[in-house]
């Protein structure tokens, strides 16, 4: 019921990425492993990908435009996500235009619907509309006009949430606090969409067809139940003359709590 409302419906939801598929085999009709599958993303552990959005704000008028790259660590799960881009902003009641290098970790459940808290930052240039002389010329703000002492840094804080559309695409909404260097009045919020896609999945730890059997796997798994250089426990295919599949305890050990 609670993957059903928070829109995690469907049991192998990520079965098209590989290794979800090799970590989820075929379906069940168990229902605890039912909503373990609907709702599992650890199969983004160790993926890049890009990501492009917008940020804005109405009182007063501003927003920025994130373009770039972002990659979940092997060794967290799907946990934490590190990214990289580039940013424009601009807030002109704060006398904020810049652009510049974006930067972050986030801290996020492993799961489709993921709620994220975040700190990242900002380094970058302001050449023109900053109200000063900055090339001596005698002009203010004029076109082509160079500025090469002033630079914008903000550290930026930010919570919102995830939600995997399938296993390679994600759209993000998230709140953004923008600490400046300039501090005081110049500080200001900015609310944002984002759209993130996975740009080459990694391969499963096993590609030979052969391996894949309806009916009985017969000597193709180890002692442990597992396939051999396989990354995650797998449940075996019931045998012929069974009506319930075997459980294996490597795998019965991914459901407790």
């Amino acid at each position: 019921m609670l993957a059903a409302c928070t829109g995690c419906t469907g049991s192998r939801w990520g079965r098209s990425h590989p290794s979800y598929a090799a970590k989820y085999p075929r379906h069940t009709g168990n229902l605890a492993r039912m909503a373990k599958q609907a709702v599992d993303a650890r199969h983004v552990a160790g993926e890049t990908g890009l990501y492009s959005g917008v940020s804005g704000r109405d009182e007063p008028a501003g927003g920025a435009v994130h373009l770039g790259g972002f990659h979940y660590p092997e060794y967290l799960n799907g946990a934490v996500e590190t990214r990289l881009g580039i940013q424009g902003v601009g807030v002109p009641n704060k006398d904020f235009f810049s652009g510049g290098f974006e930067c972050g970790a986030r801290l996020q459940s492993p799961s489709r619907l993921a709620p994220f808290v975040g700190i990242g930052g900002y380094a970058g240039g302001n050449e023109k509309d900053d109200g000063r002389d900055n090339n001596g010329n005698g002009y203010i703000d004029e076109d082509f006009e160079k500025n090469d002492t002033s630079y914008d840094v903000a550290v930026i804080p930010e919570v919102g949430v995830h939600f995997w559309t399938t296993p390679y695409i994600r759209t993000s909404a998230s709140a953004s606090y923008y600490v400046t260097s300039a501090g005081g009045d110049s500080d200001f919020m900015l609310y944002g969409v984002s759209l993130s896609v996975l740009t080459k999945p990694k391969s499963p730890a096993y590609t030979d067809p052969s391996e894949f059997c309806p009916i009985d796997c017969g000597d193709a798994t180890d002692s442990s139940g597992l396939f051999p250089g396989e990354l995650y426990p797998s449940e075996p295919w019931p045998q012929a003359d069974s009506t319930e599949p075997p459980l294996n305890p490597a795998y019965e050990g991914l459901l407790d709590p």
